[in-house]
């Protein structure tokens, strides 16, 4: 337990610009930001091996984000009404501006100034993308693609979480089995390329006799490989 934990203060500066360019086909959602964040809460696994949570001096967030969306067959008559791709980038910087982390090594308490080092958990840069069309018919498919940059999962940023790519797809049937009765009918997949990755990685909180630092060893809660899935929803309209 720490008794001394403080509440975190965070002041954040955002601007941006949200619309429609080439007479209404493309939709934008575009802003950069910075938030200065003081007495950021963590979570640290000691050498003793239980996890603790500890305040860092001044944590920095500079970030850009950018949205897309188009529907490329607005107002389409024929038999494809609807193809509608997407595009997100977040671009992030978050650094350690006063932090300074003290750790018991070989009995030894040691200070680190780990000014400057990236604040863990935090990718650097994430790009989801995906693609939407439907028929008029009520057939549709959807497919989506995220890719994650490596992401350190320690303060000391000698741990990371590499970098994955996730692509997922879907397609269905959607429409009025009778006036009343309306039915979605879909099959798809996930993690296509059967990567293994992991959106919420730890650290190990078990000591390892040999390691340099016991209890910093990294472990994954890894996602499903490659899975496929089907499903039914119906619905009665009274």
């Amino acid at each position: 337990m720490n008794l001394d934990l403080r509440e975190e203060t965070a002041l954040n500066f955002e601007i941006g610009s949200r619309g429609a360019a080439l007479n209404g086909w493309l939709e934008y959602d575009v802003n950069v930001y910075r938030m200065n964040l003081t007495n950021e809460i963590l979570t640290r696994t000691p050498e003793i091996g239980f996890a603790i949570r500890e305040n860092a001096g001044e944590t920095s967030y500079t970030g850009l984000e950018v949205y897309l969306k188009s529907n490329l067959a607005r107002n389409a008559k024929g038999f494809i009404q609807t193809v509608m791709p997407s595009f997100s980038l977040t671009l992030q910087e978050t650094v350690f501006v006063d932090f300074r982390e003290t750790l018991t090594q070989a009995g030894q308490i040691v200070e680190s100034d780990l000014q400057g080092n990236q604040v863990p958990g935090n990718a650097p840069s994430r790009i989801f993308s995906n693609l939407e069309i439907g028929a008029k018919n009520g057939l549709y498919a959807f497919a989506n693609i995220e890719w994650v940059d490596r992401t350190p999962i320690n303060n000391t940023n000698t741990l990371f979480n590499d970098a994955f790519t996730f692509v997922s797809a879907k397609v269905g049937w959607r429409g009025y089995l009778s006036p009343r009765l309306e039915a979605n009918l879909n099959v798809g997949v996930n993690n296509l390329l059967d990567q293994i990755y992991s959106d919420s990685p730890a650290l190990n909180p078990n000591p390892i006799p040999g390691g340099p630092l016991a209890g910093q060893f990294p472990f994954l809660i890894p996602n499903w490989g490659r899975n496929y899935y089907a499903g039914l929803n119906v619905k009665y309209h009274f």
